[in-house]
């Protein structure tokens, strides 16, 4: 469950309020980037195979000049070089990051931990470890 959603571009960041399914009307359908005189290389494909089998056919010799010229009239671009997001520093953090104070965690009857005061300041690495329950225990 998210409540926002931050998408990555090239050089911004777009931030979208509200779940998933929001988000999907509001960006809208993915937008593959395309320079305006390349054609997708599957289309391309079809089109060549098409003048190979047909090029020698009297009755398909109208299409097949058309599509020449298709292919003559399509532009090769190269995609320009992405340049990598940079992202500006963000501004130090406090000294104290986390103050949790009698905290408890249980699944219906099953308790993990209970009154737990917990702190965590800058800097500091935290691993959270338990026992295991004894194998007669386990589900």
């Amino acid at each position: 469950m998210v409540s926002r959603i931050a998408e990555l571009g090239s050089s911004d960041i777009a931030l979208y309020h509200g779940d998933y399914d929001e988000y999907l009307v509001r960006a809208g359908p993915p937008r593959a980037p395309r320079s305006p005189g390349a054609q997708p290389a599957k289309r391309v494909a079809e089109i060549e195979r098409f003048i190979e089998r047909f090029r020698y056919q009297a009755t398909k010799a109208r299409q097949v000049q058309s599509r020449i010229k298709m292919c003559d009239d399509r532009v090769e671009v190269e995609p320009r070089p992405r340049d990598p997001l940079r992202l500006p520093q963000p501004p130090r953090t406090g000294r104290r990051v986390a103050s949790l104070r009698a905290i408890h965690k249980a699944y219906g009857d099953n308790v993990v931990y209970t009154g737990v005061d917990f702190e965590v300041e800058r800097g500091m690495r935290v691993a959270f470890v338990a026992r295991t329950a004894p194998a007669s225990r386990r589900c």
